[in-house]
């Protein structure tokens, strides 16, 4: 590396950040940001590519289903939720997106959003322009090799909806549980007393249950003392029960 190059994530990103707001190294950019040797000119170039820090509104829509696909999305602070269905119809809710994360993958393939995406709360994002990006990989082969990477590592949250579908109702909301409590461990953020930032209504339509059910299901959670529940606030109690219920 030139003693001149340096690295993209200092450039890039602040390390002082909230509670809820993912530090750069964890941020699943990481790899694209951080690209090794890179001198002051790719770093330029990189600019065109990735805006930073652009803030979203609790219940603005970041964008609509259909709509030609023009970015990805890196999830800086907040949290989003996914759905899809015509206008008739309730949309389903088939996703949940937290700091560190990525929006907007699968729209790459069909060139355009396969859903709706919009904020659960006040969040902030990083926005990967993807019309510049083939150009910028030609350059930077590096570049494009950490891209392939970062797209593959996505997939297995796909699995774990499809997992949560083909359960009972106990078991879907302890795996949902789980998943977000691993995802938070991954991202250094509480993992055991988090707050839900999505409705008990979101979570039922994503989970495929009435949110009667959901409110059942957490009261005997809380009974059984496997969970705290105050409201939003979530604490993981007992992690080992809470693993049995969901396998």
């Amino acid at each position: 590396m030139s003693k001149h190059a340096k690295p993209l994530i200092l450039d890039h990103c602040n390390h002082k950040h909230t509670s809820n707001e993912v530090a750069c190294d964890l941020c699943a950019l990481y790899g694209i940001c951080r690209v090794a040797g890179l001198e002051s000119d790719d770093l330029e170039q990189l600019d065109k590519v990735v805006k930073r820090r652009e803030t979203v509104k609790r219940g603005a829509v970041l964008f609509e289903e259909g709509e030609p696909f023009h970015a990805i999305y890196a999830i800086k602070s907040g949290s989003f939720k996914s759905s899809c269905g015509s206008q008739d119809k309730r949309p389903r809710v088939t996703a949940f997106h937290f700091s560190g994360e990525l929006i907007g993958l699968d729209a790459i393939q069909a060139g355009h959003y396969t859903y709706s995406v919009t904020a659960l709360e006040a969040s902030s994002i990083c926005r990967l322009e993807f019309d510049q990006l083939e150009q910028l990989g030609e350059q930077l082969p590096a570049f494009q090799q950490e891209l392939i990477a970062t797209l593959s590592g996505q997939l297995s949250q796909l699995q774990i909806t499809a997992l949560i579908n083909q359960q009972i109702a106990n078991k879907r909301l302890a795996t949902f549980l789980l998943d977000l409590s691993v995802r938070f461990a991954e991202r250094e953020m509480p993992a055991s007393t988090f707050r839900l930032s999505m409705s008990r209504s979101d979570i039922g339509n994503y989970l495929g249950l009435a949110v009667e059910t959901i409110s059942r299901l957490f009261s005997q959670l809380q009974e059984q003392k496997v969970l705290d529940v105050k409201n939003r606030m979530i604490e993981i109690l007992d992690p080992a029960a809470l693993r049995k219920i969901a396998l």
